[in-house]
């Protein structure tokens, strides 16, 4: 169990939470389980084993909805996608990355 922890701790250093807007067709496939990737500009340099948080947003109002999802990123790839875009699939988080984010959620004021 100790050797676990350490070795999270150590992939903390090495992962990233990436916030984002996601708006109501894209949010919805994603939290219903639908919608099991992701097509982004690779605005962020996306890498596997980071973190996506995805916020519900309403672009005609300019207003976030509420709702939060966040998914671990795996296989990240650019094959056969506009210049600047990749592809990525969402898994759920590891148990040391839930915690991360609640806390992360926790001084952002989004929980």
């Amino acid at each position: 169990m100790k050797d676990e922890y350490f070795d999270e701790i150590i992939k903390r250093k090495t992962w990233k939470i990436h916030i984002k807007k996601s708006v109501t067709p894209h949010f919805e496939g994603v939290r219903s389980g639908d919608k099991i990737f992701e097509i982004r500009l690779n605005d962020c340099d996306y890498c596997a084993g980071d973190l996506l948080l995805q916020r519900h947003y309403d672009p005609v109002k300019e207003v976030y909805l509420g709702p939060i999802e966040y998914h671990q990123i795996k296989h990240v790839i650019d094959f056969e996608q506009k210049e600047g875009f990749v592809v990525f699939s969402l898994f759920p988080p590891t148990p040391i990355q839930e915690e991360v984010v609640q806390k992360t959620l926790k001084e952002l004021y989004l929980a």
